[in-house]
């Protein structure tokens, strides 16, 4: 059996290319596919945008600094009537008036320390509140490094489960997905939603081929980082790691992800479910098609 980390470094930039290019389309499709149950859009002018209106669970897309995707732009928020909680540690104070939203920033120095506070302004350029999802603009924004520029935010509610039900077998779990988002606790604490900084896809291939593969920018496939690997199949459970051993060289015990039970899946969706001790993690996923270049062994 061929050596994937080799594959991948022979075939990378190709398989990668067509790849990547055709994932914001696909991601589309998979959002906007109309299964009966859609929410329906209903556009709001962004002055008529109220404090209710914004309360609630957000994922952030994606942010973009001058033109150039920030590479930790994604995240989970929680908004109530006066806070933006950021990431679950963040809070945020915040005031909306005529479609601005006016929000007290923390700008942490990295090499001296310092904590300066500052107010930004986010523009509201579009708010659909039957779809939920909106963008916006922060004019007197500043990057990392202290640079002036525009910030471009882009959010959306959390994906749901569409589509029709499916048995939960090996054959059904087969084929390319994307990771929309993960819950976790730990201990008595509630559960938590968690978005990854970056886009993260999974390939669960025949002959238990499996790529986990990061996107920083999904539009840019120099950005991306595979780890092949395998997966398995047992009882309505999934497992996977990267690897660059042969298939048959791997034992069972050497199997490092945990096992996930599957515990919902649809043609075009998919919940994972992971306990241990102390806690516990589901993983949501939605079903893409990745170009079959990427799966060639």
């Amino acid at each position: 059996m061929m050596n994937y980390f080799n594959f991948f470094d022979e075939h990378m930039k190709k398989t990668l290319f067509f790849a990547l290019v055709l994932v914001a389309s696909a991601i589309a499709f998979t959002a906007c596919k109309d299964n009966g149950n859609s929410p329906e859009s209903q556009n709001v002018d962004p002055k008529n945008v109220t404090v209710k209106d914004l309360i609630g669970e957000w994922r952030v897309d994606s942010t973009y600094f001058n033109n150039e995707i920030d590479r930790d732009g994604r995240y989970a928020i929680n908004v109530t009537d006066k806070y933006i909680l950021k990431r679950g540690f963040d809070t945020i104070p915040y005031k909306l008036e005529k479609g601005v939203i006016t929000v007290q920033l923390e700008d942490y120095d990295w090499q001296t320390g310092v904590v300066t506070r500052r107010e930004a302004h986010l523009e509201i350029l579009s708010f659909d509140k039957g779809l939920k999802r909106a963008s916006f603009k922060e004019v007197d924004a500043k990057d990392y490094e202290g640079n002036d520029g525009v910030k471009m935010i882009y959010v959306r509610d959390y994906p749901q489960p569409t589509g029709k039900d499916l048995a939960i077998s090996e054959s059904n779990v087969k084929g390319d997905w994307l990771i929309e988002y993960e819950e976790y606790r730990d201990g008595n604490d509630p559960l938590r939603k968690e978005v990854s900084p970056h886009w993260i896809f999974q390939i669960y291939g025949d002959n238990h081929f499996f790529i986990d593969l990061l996107a920083v920018d999904p539009h840019n496939f120099l950005d991306s980082y595979p780890h092949p690997g395998f997966w398995w199949y047992k009882d309505g459970m999934i497992a996977s790691m990267s690897s660059n051993k042969d298939f048959s060289d791997i034992k069972e015990s050497e199997i490092s992800g945990g096992w996930w039970k599957v515990e919902k899946l649809t043609e075009n969706f998919m919940i994972l479910h992971n306990t241990w001790a102390t806690g516990e993690s589901y993983k949501y996923l939605s079903r893409i098609n990745l170009p079959d270049e990427i799966k060639k062994q």
